[in-house]
């Protein structure tokens, strides 16, 4: 494990993703820089929450969060085995 902060706008801003595997770690940075706020917003709230990367995914779309859950189903495949 180990502490990493991620862009995730163009604008330069960071988010802190702490106690991350390296898998994941090394997946997000193979990704385009528009996958990195979304990819990170999943993360860190299955970080804050410990639940699922489906669990994130449903609460979304019940909240109306379509283009959250749209391109968070799109990284779904990949990540979800590196958080688990």
């Amino acid at each position: 494990m180990r502490n990493v902060r991620y862009p995730v706008s163009d604008a330069g801003g960071y988010h802190p993703l702490v106690e991350t595997e390296g898998l994941v770690v090394d997946w997000l940075l193979t990704q385009p820089a528009k996958c990195y706020y979304s990819a990170v917003q999943i993360a860190v709230a299955i970080r804050r929450s410990y639940t699922s990367v489906g669990t994130v995914l449903r609460t979304w779309r019940a909240l109306g969060m379509m283009r959250e859950f749209n391109v968070g189903r799109e990284i779904f495949v990949q990540l979800d085995p590196m958080l688990r």
